[in-house]
């Protein structure tokens, strides 16, 4: 909104409209801003969806017993690959 009022200012400084309370100046936003804008909107919808999605998929992997051992055969996967694959993760920093 300030970024409005600022360029409403220098459109009226450029016209010599300073002093002039009653004037309003209104900008319209054109096809191609507003589809931008609505586009942004869903793809900010979608990856909430998605994200919630996540959320809802890992609680389930944690609270039922059959997905639990089945993540955490997965993570020790994983951590065995990254440890191959990544010799700096091999290095103890607390001794």
């Amino acid at each position: 909104m300030k970024r409005k009022s600022l360029e409403t200012e220098r459109i009226k400084a450029q016209h010599g409209l300073e002093d002039s309370t009653d004037i309003i100046i209104v900008e319209h936003s054109n096809t191609l801003s507003v589809m931008i804008q609505a586009a942004g909107q869903i793809v900010r919808f979608l990856a909430a969806t998605i994200f919630v999605g996540f959320c809802l998929l890992g609680l389930a992997s944690v609270c039922f017993p059959g997905p639990r051992k089945e993540m955490v055969e997965i993570g020790i996967a994983l951590i065995t690959q990254l440890r191959e694959y990544l010799p700096f993760l091999n290095v103890n920093f607390w001794r």
